[in-house]
Parts: C-alpha cells; sequence; structure tokens
C-alpha cells in the first residue's frame, strides 16, 4: 500500500489498524508540531555529586514518530523489568531533544530525571547534560532503540570493575525490525560466559556505542573542559569515535563484553530524519578536520563564490541550513546529498540564492538527490 501524503513511498505509519504515511511524510507530519509546555515535574539534579555504587543509566531521546515513542517505552521498560534496583541501584535519566512526538507527562518517562529542551540539540550535548545532573558512581549511555535483559547491569560493573579497563561495552545483537525471540537469544548468549572469567568475554576490536559504561571519574580524567565527557562540535555521530582517539592517547582502555548481550535495532531514529546523510558527513569532516589537521579545510569555511549557476541550475540554500544545498525542478524542491552530487549537477557550494525556510511551502517535497539517482535530474 503506498502513502496516502505522497503516492510514492510504501505506507508503514499510521492507527495500528490502517497504513497511511511513509517514513519521510510521517516526519514531516510531527517535525513542525509545537513542543509540550514545560512539565509538572522537571528535576534537575547537582552537577557531579556521586553516590557510590549508584549507576546513572542516560537515554538521550528525538522520537519523530509513534514507532520511536513505543522503542523508546520498551528501552525504558526493559531497563525496569530486568535490572535489580536491591543489588543494583541506579536512576534513568531522559534527555529528550525536542522529540516532536511526547507521552502524555513527563512522569510518562518513568525516569528519576528528565531534561526536557525543546529543539535537538545533538546526540553529544545530551550525553553531556545527562552526566552533569547525574549522581551515580557508574555512568551508562543507552540507545532508546535498544533492550537489556536479565543481569546486563551486573556484569557490565564487573567487567568494569574486574576487567582491566576504563570502559565497557555491550555486544549487541543487531536486526532492524523488533524480533521476539531475542530475549532467549540473550539467554543462551549469556550463559556461555557464566563459568568463564570475566576478560575472556572480551573484543578489543569490537566497537558499538548503543550501551556503554564507564565511572565518572573519566570525565574528570580526558573529559572537554567546561563541557564534559564529549566534544560537543559533533552533533550525532563520530563523537564516540573521538572518545576512543581520546582514551587511546591518554592510555585508557575499552573492550566490548559478550557476557552483555542486548538488542539494538540499527540507527532506528537516523533512519527517519532526512538529514541524516548530511548531518554524518558534517560530523565525519569534522572529525577528519580534528584528527587529521592536512585535511581539506571543511566546505564553511571555504571562500564563497561569487555564483554557483554554472547550467543556470536553480540552487538554492536557506538562512537556517547554511550549506545545505536544495535543487528545484518541476516546482519539486530536492536536497543535494552532498558535494559530489552538486558538482554532478553542475554547481558548486557558494552563495547564490538564499531564502527563508518559511518559502517551502511553495515547493512539493521530492526525493533526496544523490549519486544512485542524480541521472534523471541532469
Amino acid at each position: 500500500m503506498l502513502c496516502d501524503v505522497c503516492k510514492a513511498r510504501p505506507a508503514v505509519y499510521g492507527d495500528g489498524i490502517t497504513w497511511k504515511r511513509c517514513a519521510e511524510c510521517e516526519y514531516k507530519e510531527n517535525k513542525d508540531k509545537p513542543p509540550v509546555e514545560k512539565p509538572e515535574v522537571q528535576q534537575e539534579g547537582i552537577p557531579h555529586q556521586t553516590i557510590p555504587g549508584l549507576t546513572s543509566i542516560i537515554i538521550p531521546v528525538y522520537m519523530v514518530n509513534y514507532s520511536l515513542f513505543h522503542l523508546t517505552g520498551n528501552c525504558i521498560g526493559s531497563v525496569r523489568e530486568h535490572t535489580e534496583k536491591q543489588q543494583d541501584p541506579y536512576e534513568i535519566i531522559i534527555v529528550d531533544n525536542g522529540s516532536p512526538v511526547q507521552p502524555p507527562n513527563l512522569n510518562s518517562y518513568y525516569a528519576e530525571k528528565v531534561i526536557k529542551w525543546n529543539k535537538n540539540e545533538g546526540v553529544s550535548k545530551a550525553w553531556n547534560a545527562g552526566i552533569r545532573v547525574s549522581f551515580g558512581e557508574y555512568i551508562v549511555l543507552l540507545n532508546n532503540d535498544t533492550q537489556v535483559y536479565p543481569s546486563w547491569l551486573k556484569v557490565m560493573k564487573q567487567a568494569l570493575n574486574g576487567g582491566g579497563i576504563d570502559l565497557v561495552m555491550a555486544y549487541p545483537m543487531y536486526s532492524l525490525t523488533e524480533p521476539f525471540a531475542r530475549f532467549r537469544e540473550a539467554q543462551v548468549l549469556a550463559g556461555r560466559w557464566e563459568d568463564k572469567a570475566i576478560q575472556e568475554s572480551f573484543d578489543y576490536n569490537f566497537k558499538d556505542f548503543s550501551c556503554v559504561m564507564f565511572k565518572k571519574e573519566l570525565v574528570e580524567e580526558i573529559g572537554i573542559e567546561g563541557k564534559g565527557l564529549f566534544d560537543e562540535i559533533f552533533f550525532n555521530y563520530a563523537s564516540d569515535s573521538d572518545l576512543f582517539k581520546r582514551m587511546d592517547k591518554a592510555g585508557k582502555k575499552y573492550a566490548a563484553c559478550r557476557a552483555v548481550p542486548i538488542h539494538h535495532i540499527i540507527d532506528a531514529t537516523g533512519n527517519v530524519i532526512p538529514e541524516t546523510p548530511d548531518i554524518m558527513n558534517k560530523d565525519k569532516k569534522v572529525f577528519e578536520d580534528k584528527w587529521n589537521p592536512q585535511a581539506v579545510p571543511p566546505l564553511s569555511t571555504a571562500a564563497p563564490v561569487e555564483t554557483v549557476d554554472k547550467k543556470d541550475i536553480p540552487l538554492v540554500r536557506t538562512k537556517e541550513t547554511g550549506d545545505k544545498i536544495y535543487f528545484i525542478k518541476d516546482n519539486t524542491i530536492h536536497w543535494v546529498r552532498n558535494p559530489q552530487v552538486l558538482e554532478a549537477l553542475g554547481g558548486t557550494f557558494g552563495v547564490e540564492k538564499t531564502i527563508e525556510k518559511s518559502e517551502f511551502v511553495k515547493y512539493e517535497y521530492g526525493e533526496p538527490i544523490g549519486m544512485n539517482n542524480i541521472d534523471k535530474y541532469k
């Protein structure tokens, strides 16, 4: 069944009975809705206060549709269901990055602390903000598209304390959907390591940041001065790679622990946000510039050219999105994914025509232009 709105892509979102919208149209439907008013309860916490033995579980969320809303509920529910609070005390800290889809009130998160922002500030800022209000000796960063299983927190603490490492990662089972058999699979996988030393389950080459644990003291040792553990020059990507680089430089060790199998849906949030490829490219470029100073200067610092119109092609940018370039064809506006695509179209980055984002209402919304579909736009 095709989307009722664009009539082009498969419909995957609706009321649970009738599927009416595709992922992109669902995103457009919800992204401009105003955020809820300031909630009745919003706990702030005291920066870097530490309660020995406590784990602060920080979950950033940016829910642009109801599928992500339900995945977040599954994540929080799995923590509550599969964590023995008496044996392993914890607090849940939600950082809501201006989600278009909201719970009835913030108490519905069943979290000890909630940080609520009016816009998406990115995951690096969200992680830092959660750490600042945390009370835990241990910090866990958990994706909202994950589910944890019995003994996960207990084993992660054992790995961190007895494995000679400074940061431990869970070992996720990946999927694009929500498989019902994952709970049993996790039991089987975890059981393989029960009678072995915790170090035997370590994989020092595997990296995954969907569920990680470290002690708060790591923030003081290698953190970014005045910010926190993560460098906020990164929005959603490369911040974890940057941390690993800084840990390597400081002689800190990290490993993934096979004895902590969790479930992780691959990029559940990023897959439904059209800007994701652009964000990834920019964060990757920032990372290269930071760790390889000889790299080509970023596009945003290049000298502007007088025109981008080599072939009289209608290229526009907006005041809100800076370097992001759009291509207009047949009264439909398309996003140009990267500089190579723009060059293939016959244009270059620079200052051509800047319009207000509100002017987009004149145009229909078309598919993003990438190298895989560029021929139809030349």
